[in-house]
């Protein structure tokens, strides 16, 4: 996903030489040059600007286009949003034209951070991992019990198709669709106590 959001390629100066490079390719250090239209290929602080408008809306949500400057920040720590000197991979130039040195690329970029958060697996309560536990021993259970009910319809002469279906539908009621509503509702009372 996060691939899909970066330029294929980038306008950069390296030894006073223009060339077009793969953003893949891109390092901290890199001079770029961006016009209307393009896609930001890296994190990158503006040197440069004439007229510089940005569609940050993947990173900060804002449906407007921001306008950029190149103005040094007094303060170190600023959400995105107020980070007027800066350009954002991921984010598209839609007016103006800029020359900018790249400060972060692939993952040690803003989207970056942003993908590697939402790839990071949630942590279990110890209530969620109680549950998952109940409910495998229970499952396990109602399997047990229909093998045993199936087998031994079988052995008393009970067509296989019947048994079958009679073990799935035992299989089916025994196990507790509702738990995680009845747990709900039977802590709900003990919440009470801790507000």
């Amino acid at each position: 996903a996060l691939k899909e959001l970066a330029s294929p390629g980038a306008l950069v100066i390296r030894d006073s030489h223009q060339s077009n490079i793969y953003s893949k390719k891109l390092v901290p250090g890199d001079i770029i040059k961006l016009t209307a239209g393009d896609l930001v290929p890296a994190d990158c602080r503006i040197i440069d600007q004439v007229n510089l408008q940005a569609n940050e809306s993947i990173i900060t949500g804002e449906s407007l286009p921001v306008n950029k400057n190149t103005i040094t920040l007094s303060k170190a720590h600023l959400p995105i949003g107020d980070k007027k000197n800066m350009l954002f991979s991921g984010t598209a130039i839609t007016r103006g034209r800029c020359t900018t040195v790249v400060i972060g690329t692939g993952q040690n970029t803003e989207i970056g951070k942003i993908a590697s958060m939402i790839q990071e697996e949630e942590e279990l309560t110890p209530l969620q991992i109680e549950l998952k536990t109940v409910g495998k021993k229970i499952g396990i259970i109602c399997l047990a019990v229909s093998a045993i009910v199936f087998l031994s319809g079988v052995l008393k002469d009970y067509s296989v198709a019947q048994m079958l279906l009679v073990a799935v539908a035992l299989a089916v009621a025994a196990i507790p669709e509702g738990l995680p509503a009845i747990v709900t509702v039977s802590l709900s009372p003990i919440s009470f106590l801790f507000l």
